[in-house]
């Protein structure tokens, strides 16, 4: 099957009442999970400018500004967590909160080997997504949280891992640019839009964050990928955290 960056596929199903059955998921637990971590979740807008043949050879010409989207997550004191691939070359970034209001935020810091970027935003009180310690293993339960490309409002799908150390490096980024050589994958049945978002634990505490996926999206062929929230990734965040704070 195919795999690519569900942030950059055009949206199919959009998920009739933002949630559906998953394997293996408890009564009560998806809605009790993502409730716990909607208040965390932004959708992420971002608008690149125009693009030629002469800026970059290997890419399609857009003769006119494009705008994409993402997810992302609030870790505290006006930080906002997500994909370093979500906000890449951006010219503009916003957010919309949690109440549908819409806010321009700044790209702060970036740490591209690990797919990471944290986004700061201003006069905005949100809480702070919880972290897991977790263990994953085939058949623990997560959920993701995001919005589909095509959708208004975010949405939660659960599903179990299947794989706690899967690569897709040579698939995503064979040189290496960025480490996707040790993905979460799950039956998540991810969509584009969802890239950046939480993938989260039975408690809706955040364990990743929804990057690929493969097969057709919204189907039960579907694999969601999220980079793991372990102890380098911890560590890398740590980092960029202090840099963020760093007065200027």
């Amino acid at each position: 099957m195919g795999r690519c960056l569900c942030g950059l596929l055009g949206a199919t199903t959009l998920l009739a009442g933002c949630a559906a059955p998953g394997p293996a998921t408890a009564p009560g637990l998806l809605q009790h999970a993502a409730q716990r971590a909607l208040a965390s979740v932004v959708h992420i807008r971002t608008t690149f400018p125009a693009q030629t043949k002469a800026d970059n050879p290997t890419a399609a010409a857009r003769p006119t500004s494009w705008r994409s989207g993402g997810t992302g997550v609030t870790i505290g004191a006006g930080l906002i967590l997500t994909e370093e691939h979500v906000v890449h070359e951006a010219r503009e970034i916003a957010v919309c909160l949690p109440d549908g209001s819409w806010r321009p935020v700044e790209l702060v810091v970036t740490d591209r080997a690990f797919d990471l970027a944290l986004l700061r935003i201003s006069g905005a009180d949100l809480p702070a997504i919880a972290l897991s310690n977790t263990h994953l293993s085939p058949g623990t339960p997560v959920i993701a949280l995001g919005r589909p490309a095509a959708g208004t409002t975010h949405c939660a799908r659960p599903g179990v891992v299947t794989d706690a150390a899967a690569s897709l490096q040579d698939q995503l980024d064979p040189a290496c640019r960025r480490d996707y050589a040790y993905l979460i994958e799950s039956t998540v049945r991810l969509e584009p839009g969802f890239s950046g978002g939480p993938l989260l634990d039975a408690a809706g505490r955040l364990v990743g964050l929804n990057v690929a996926m493969s097969g057709t999206a919204g189907t039960d062929e579907c694999r969601g990928y999220a980079l793991p929230l372990n102890k380098r990734v911890r560590a890398a965040l740590a980092r960029m955290v202090a840099q963020a704070n760093q007065p200027h």
